[in-house]
């Protein structure tokens, strides 16, 4: 009878170990498995960033293309009050939110914001700086670049 008793009890301390392997295996693809979300959200994040900015660009380029035709107020920023109504705009700068699902929006209901700003020169060559960062307190830039425009006969 002694036998049987030390065979369950090896049996038993197989099975707790079998048991044990197999919860870390779980833990640790359940890990990854957050971890990639996360990532997977992160390049989401940044691809729209990316082609809102490439948006307000292109809109900043036709409203330069067109400038001959343009009439009343300034070029920068009301080239950009048609396709964002709801933009925060002053001497030099734009300020465009963007809700969690990338729809423009005012700022109370922003969670994403696209900053434009405009540096003039003399010579009709402007610098405009486009950074898309997120509304919170360690806000740090998802995506920026400069984009450089020749606009001649400013107003």
């Amino acid at each position: 009878m002694k036998t049987s008793n030390s065979r369950s009890g090896i049996f038993l301390m197989e099975l707790i170990a079998a048991i044990l392997f197999f919860a870390l295996a779980a833990s640790l693809c359940l890990e990854m498995f957050a971890k990639s979300h996360q990532i997977s959200n992160e390049a989401k994040c940044l691809n729209t960033a990316a082609n809102q900015s490439a948006n307000a660009a292109e809109l900043l380029k036709g409203a330069a293309a067109l400038l001959d035709t343009y009439d009343g107020g300034t070029f920068f920023p009301d080239c950009l009050l048609t396709e964002y109504p709801d933009a925060e705009t002053g001497s030099g700068f734009a300020n465009v939110c963007y809700d969690k699902d990338w729809r423009h929006c005012a700022k109370e209901q922003g969670a994403y914001c696209m900053t434009i700003t405009e540096q003039p020169s003399d010579d009709g060559l402007s610098t405009y700086q486009i950074d898309v960062r997120a509304l919170s307190e360690d806000a740090k830039s998802i995506y920026s670049f400069d984009l450089k425009l020749h606009i001649p006969n400013r107003r």
